[in-house]
């Protein structure tokens, strides 16, 4: 096997996620997912308690967006409404093409009306048709699963998303 970069290991990031959602889903983000993932141990990062007061909110967004080892995003009409939903999708988005780190999680809360992704969030599109998302649901036996596939990626590392056929490679490949 390869050695890990140990850049790349969670626990050299203060978050383990930090959560992008609309206000409208604001309840449910702190009364479900906030609440069950802190129960389980993770440290979240979300603006209303975590953004520094006096910054510029877009420093506050991309702070977040560097610190955290995910950037879970809760997906719903609304959500793709909002325009700092925008930026902080645009800011994950780059930082996975950047650092070419698979570090998106895509929660949908609710169904996003094929035609209600605006056309410049193509990449949205391409991501929640080439992604797995996990997809919220009103059944309990359902939510079980959903919590326990949050989990589970969360802490996943971050893969790279394409690996470089002869690029330089940071990796260290250790012999067999």
């Amino acid at each position: 096997g390869s050695a890990k970069d140990p850049k790349k290991r969670p626990e050299n990031k203060p978050f383990d996620a930090f959560i992008s959602y609309s206000e409208h889903d604001a309840d449910w983000t702190k009364e479900h997912l906030l609440k069950k993932l802190e129960t389980d141990g993770f440290k979240i990062c979300y603006h209303e308690r975590d953004f520094k007061p006096g910054h510029p909110v877009l420093g506050n967004i991309f702070y977040c967006i560097e610190n955290s080892h995910k950037v879970l995003f809760v997906l719903s009409p609304s959500f793709v409404n909002s325009c700092w939903c925008q930026y902080e999708l645009y800011f994950a988005e780059h930082r996975v093409l950047d650092e070419n780190q698979d570090s998106l999680i895509m929660v949908v809360l609710e169904d996003l009306p094929p035609d209600s992704v605006p056309q410049k969030f193509s990449k949205l599109r391409k991501l929640l048709k080439r992604k797995t998302y996990l997809k919220w649901s009103p059944e309990e036996h359902k939510q079980k699963i959903f919590w326990h596939q949050l989990a589970a990626v969360l802490k996943t590392t971050n893969e790279p998303l394409v690996r470089a056929e002869n690029g330089p490679n940071e990796d260290v490949i250790e012999m067999e």
